[in-house]
């Protein structure tokens, strides 16, 4: 028994978009082991100890944002300088204004 094109196109369209999302999970996974990376190496640099897991995955939930603003400047490339995270990337600008 011959299975319908409409069926077949549904079967092939449901595969390749679990594909395309397992693709985009995996990315999105490694990106964000190298960002956690990245904040353990700052964290060791300047000697950055949390009082607490949360306040640890807040402080590395502003970091992460800091370094996309970072990352997101140096790649425009059309500066003379780029942006680096120092001592102060795990703060809001409000508590960097204090």
């Amino acid at each position: 028994m011959a299975v319908p094109n409409s069926k077949l196109l549904l079967v092939a369209s449901i595969f390749i978009l679990g594909a395309l999302a397992s693709q985009a999970m995996a990315r999105y996974t490694s990106d964000e082991s190298s960002m956690r990376l990245r904040h353990e190496q700052w964290m060791a640099r300047y000697g950055r100890v949390y009082g607490s897991s949360r306040e640890k995955e807040v402080r590395y939930q502003i970091f992460k944002d800091n370094a996309a603003l970072v990352d997101s400047f140096n790649a425009a490339g059309d500066k003379p300088y780029k942006l680096g995270t120092n001592q102060f990337a795990d703060l809001t600008n409000e508590e960097f204004k204090m």
